[in-house]
């Protein structure tokens, strides 16, 4: 409910990490590449490495931010996920909302776009007008993460969860190595 999306549009997870690992557990392989920044967060392009696939690295703008444009630039046919943490871990730049949801709509629908929202709630705005949440009902090869372990304090409890498109969940699930509640 507070999402605006129905339970089958929510996996819940230990905490926002197993996110990231079933993503790279069900995409990453030899000549699958992922697109990101460096700067940026390592546990789903570390992980989508050690599964064979490649990462390929953008700069950040001159802000420390995300350059949306390069980004797209670097996608090609063997793209299979583009990441983008935000705010940005390590810099803390949140992107401009309205530039992100153009960059997730402008990526070609057979590649996903997991938007890493870890750190969304200690970026001191808005979370309703930066959240990208709302496109996964627009575009299906989107996720969304978020954790209660940040903007909660709540990281000995470990509850995170990722929004996105159902089918998409289901893929993920069924490359989950074991880190999510059994119980879902």
């Amino acid at each position: 409910k507070k999402e605006g999306v129905t339970k089958d549009y929510i996996q819940l997870t230990h905490g926002s990490g197993p996110m990231l690992l079933m993503t790279a557990a069900t995409y990453g392989k030899p000549g699958a590449n992922i697109v990101t920044t460096s700067p940026g967060y390592p546990q789903l392009t570390g992980a989508f490495a050690q599964r064979g696939g490649t990462i390929k690295y953008t700069p950040v703008g001159a802000n420390l931010g995300y350059d949306f444009k390069a980004m797209l630039a670097a996608i090609d046919a063997s793209t299979a996920i583009v990441y983008v943490c935000n705010p940005n871990n390590p810099t803390g730049v949140l992107a401009n909302p309205a530039e992100l949801r153009n960059f997730i709509m402008a990526v070609p629908e057979n590649v996903l776009v997991f938007v890493d929202e870890a750190y969304l709630e200690l970026a001191n705005t808005d979370l309703a007008a930066n959240t990208m949440t709302p496109l996964v009902k627009l575009r299906k090869n989107l996720i969304v993460s978020r954790t209660f372990s940040k903007g909660y304090a709540l990281a000995g409890f470990r509850v995170g969860y990722g929004t996105g498109n159902p089918e998409v969940l289901a893929k993920l699930r069924a490359n989950d190595t074991g880190t999510s509640p059994s119980y879902l």
